[in-house]
């Protein structure tokens, strides 16, 4: 199943969807938070354009909502391979 939109709620500790009610402890992430993610993690990625943002410049520029990813090291694991 693909989720392009997957979040966990802090408040709830529930599992948050596009098809979701919202978390009711969401604040929109500023650009100072978005900057020091950047510069921890080295990327932020964009769900509307499906684009990897990796310097500041682009940071600045970019007009979507942007997001800190998740990476699930063992879904190749999971998901069943193909012949």
């Amino acid at each position: 199943m693909y989720l392009p939109f997957l979040g966990l709620c802090g408040v709830s500790g529930s599992i948050v969807t596009e098809d979701s009610s919202i978390c009711e402890s969401f604040i929109k992430a500023t650009q100072e938070e978005l900057r020091r993610v950047l510069t921890l993690r080295g990327w932020l990625y964009c769900p509307t354009c499906r684009k990897v943002l990796t310097v500041e410049e682009e940071l600045a520029k970019h007009e979507h909502n942007l997001t800190e990813v998740y990476v699930d090291d063992v879904v190749s694991e999971e998901a069943p391979s193909g012949d």
